[in-house]
């Protein structure tokens, strides 16, 4: 699946909490609840809009109880309003499928360069 982390407008990049990687297990989880619902991807495609604001809360409280440097309850707040926003919901609801890449278009198309690996404890 690809993601590009937390959709966090490049101008709040520099606000603490606020980076597109801060969160980047919490951001994964959510970004993959979309691809499975707009690809119908089962199990996963039985979530709805309001169930993935609650992962996604969820998920970032994990993220900052398992490390506590990087709780923020300002970038908690912030981030869960804008996961629940009219403007999130409608992209939810009309968002389109991309597909994943299929074995064969790994061998004839290259897909970039590996940014960046994710490890969980």
């Amino acid at each position: 699946m690809y993601t590009d982390g937390g959709s966090i407008p490049r101008f709040l990049w520099g606000v603490k909490g606020l980076s597109p990687w801060g969160y980047a297990p919490a951001y994964i989880v959510h970004d993959w609840l979309f691809v499975a619902k707009h690809c119908n991807y089962e199990p996963d495609n039985t979530y709805d809009f309001h169930d993935s604001v609650k992962v996604m809360a969820e998920s970032l409280k994990a993220v900052m109880e398992s490390d506590p440097s990087v709780r923020d309850y300002f970038a908690f707040d912030s981030i869960v309003a804008a996961v629940g926003s009219p403007i999130a919901e409608r992209l939810w609801d009309k968002g389109e499928c991309k597909e994943l890449a299929t074995t064969k278009s790994l061998v004839s198309e290259p897909l970039g360069e590996l940014l960046m690996t994710i490890e969980y404890k």
